[in-house]
């Protein structure tokens, strides 16, 4: 079990990304295929969602043996998670602008 937490939490941060990012365009694209407004929006709120998964399994690693909180300090997620939201709100407001 040791040697599983190990390599989780030697690729947390990129797991977290992989995660986030993958989510967002994947239910992007089902959204923008089923022609539902605000497919951005939604998006966004998934890859919040997406973005928990890996980072539940690392809380999880910490309570099963604290010897691994000490890895869990990682800025990524949040740059990410800023970046995605930064890029939805200019993305669907240049849209805007071009609509009828």
């Amino acid at each position: 079990m040791d040697s599983l937490f190990a390599l989780l939490f030697e690729h947390l941060g990129r797991t977290v990304i992989v995660f986030t990012i993958g989510v967002f365009c994947v239910h992007k694209v089902i959204l923008l295929i089923k022609k539902a407004p605000n497919a951005l929006d939604g998006a966004f709120l998934k890859c919040l969602t997406a973005a928990g998964i890996p980072n539940g399994v690392a809380f999880l690693a910490c309570a099963w043996d604290s010897k691994y909180v000490l890895f869990i300090q990682d800025s990524s997620q949040a740059f990410v998670l800023a970046g995605l939201a930064l890029l939805t709100v200019s993305t669907k407001d240049i849209i805007k602008s071009y609509s009828v």
